[in-house]
């Protein structure tokens, strides 16, 4: 049978997902597509709704972990405006990965403890990659857009215009949507 899903989301799950081979397509809510490639790692937040389908000439293999992360401040979406799609995965991630497809698997003493450890350090070197990659690209509205995404979840409640946000970072509408889109894979909205 094809491998298929249909409007999956999880309320405070994460989703980390490793294309092994094969290929599958991802829709999602607003209409945007992303297709699996191998060694390519997928990233999808919690309440990100999406359905998917694996080619059936070629069928898709993954690795995938569902999980809930909390930072030592209390974040639960430090990290989410940074990750979507990395195109090729370092073979140490993948290492990662497998170990941790083995260990759930086995289900052997402190398994669940192993793969915790396993995952943050999954997170750890994906947000380390991320993180040096947009820094070469664009230093300071990296940190103008990290302003803004803090201010965005601490406000969340209230309601906010795109000029209330532009007040905060000095760019022009058009600037900072594109800047905004390409830091965190979302729009301001």
């Amino acid at each position: 049978e094809q491998w298929s899903v249909n409007n999956l989301s999880f309320s405070n799950n994460c989703v980390l997902v490793l294309c092994l081979a094969g290929k599958a397509e991802y829709v999602f809510s607003d209409g945007s597509v992303i297709s699996s490639q191998k060694d390519r790692i997928l990233f999808f937040p919690p309440k990100n709704i999406r359905s998917g389908k694996a080619d059936p000439q070629e069928p898709w293999h993954f690795i995938s972990v569902n999980f809930d992360m909390v930072t030592l401040d209390g974040n639960r979406n430090a990290f989410y405006r940074v990750l979507s799609c990395i195109d090729s995965a370092p073979e140490s991630v993948r290492a990662k990965f497998r170990k941790l497809s083995l260990l759930w698997k086995e289900k052997k003493y402190l398994y669940k403890l192993k793969c915790r450890i396993l995952v943050e350090e999954i997170l750890y070197e994906l947000l380390s990659m991320v993180k040096s990659n947009t820094d070469s690209r664009s230093p300071s509205h990296f940190h103008e857009i990290e302003d803004v995404s803090v201010f965005l979840h601490q406000n969340f409640t209230k309601k906010i215009s795109l000029k209330d946000i532009n007040r905060l970072h000095g760019l022009s509408e058009t600037h900072f949507r594109k800047l905004f889109h390409d830091a965190t894979g979302m729009s301001v909205k």
